[in-house]
């Protein structure tokens, strides 16, 4: 074979690895398969747990006209076999009125051995990649408006592993949606009100506690006073549940009600802030807390709480309640 020919060869063959590599990207990050998925975050290995948050900065943080949301993603992660888990890997696909954001979320993770438990994986917003917000400019030298609405509709989500078992390696993926929407306030006025005991909302009859706090952050320099709020602990009550009955899929909206509705561009933004979505397969308690500032000047005064659990044997439970954020104590 000839030097020309082996040229030509190496050509094409670099040339065909291009293309496949471009298809590969296409179809991944633009989800031409996103009507495969599934409502389905779990498999034989693992569960999943989706955690959304609204991050809202009013116009005094902002310092423009205009608010800002960004929307933070986070997963919580529970190996639920003894085998050994590595190159853990979450790929998330937002779909928005503005289009499809695609951001892959962490390095390779592992699970092994009496390592259970991944619940650091984390998608954020950050200047050089604006895949989940709402957000108002103008134009330089001009009145121009321009909004940017990327507030999350489905959620697309794609976790792939690799299973060891005997040294043996296999390749695993899950491939699930998140319908998150905006907030859904249908039927707020008929929520009933929970105290606040100690730290947790009173339970009464419910098969999940929650533990939800609140802290007043000061004003500084260069910050407005803060409303601190944190889910703290999400436990289930196996004795409230059937015997023998475990929970498939659970869904938690946690809403804060702006009551300083001044301070609201309501052309862009809601009178309501999306504080805490979680979504997925609850199979064990979530300890790790999660924590969202909003100013003071929004004035919050009523959380409500959202809350579908859906059993392995079909039964549907829900629970629709709120607090005062008045009685929420500190953690």
């Amino acid at each position: 074979m000839n030097k020309l020919l082996k040229t030509l060869i190496l050509i094409l063959y670099t040339g065909a690895i291009f293309v496949v590599s471009l298809l590969i990207i296409k179809f991944t990050s633009k989800g031409a398969n996103f009507n495969a998925y599934t409502d389905k975050p779990y498999d034989d290995n693992i569960a999943i747990v989706t955690q959304v948050i609204e991050k809202r900065s009013s116009k005094e943080e902002t310092k423009t006209d205009y608010e800002k949301s960004e929307y933070d993603i986070h997963f919580y992660i529970k190996k639920t076999s003894s085998i050994d888990i590595k190159d853990l890997y979450t790929y998330v696909s937002v779909e928005t009125k503005d289009g499809i954001g695609y951001v892959q979320s962490s390095s390779g993770k592992k699970m092994e051995g009496s390592t259970t438990i991944v619940s650091t994986i984390k998608v954020s917003n950050s200047s050089s990649n604006k895949f989940a917000i709402n957000e108002v400019t103008k134009e330089e030298d001009s009145d121009k408006i321009i909004h940017t609405n990327k507030i999350p509709d489905k959620i697309y989500v794609k976790v792939v592993y690799n299973a060891v078992v005997n040294a043996e390696v296999t390749a695993h993926e899950i491939n699930y949606t998140v319908d998150y929407n905006e907030v859904n306030t249908n039927g707020f006025e008929n929520f009933e009100y929970r105290e606040i005991e100690a730290t947790k909302i009173a339970s009464k009859d419910d098969c999940l506690s929650i533990k939800f706090t609140r802290r007043d952050i000061e004003k500084t320099d260069n910050a407005p006073e803060y409303d601190e709020f944190r889910f703290s602990q999400l436990r289930i009550e196996k004795e409230k549940l059937p015997a023998n009955v475990t929970i498939e899929n659970i869904k938690i909206d946690v809403v804060g009600e702006i009551s300083n509705k001044s301070k609201v561009n309501k052309e862009y933004f809601s009178d309501y802030i999306a504080l805490f979505n979680y979504e997925g397969a609850l199979v064990t308690n979530i300890a790790n807390s999660r924590s969202v500032k909003v100013s003071e000047d929004y004035k919050v005064n009523k959380v409500y709480f959202r809350i579908l659990v859906e059993l392995e044997n079909g039964e549907k439970l829900n629970y629709n309640y709120y607090v005062l954020a008045s009685e929420l104590k500190e953690s």
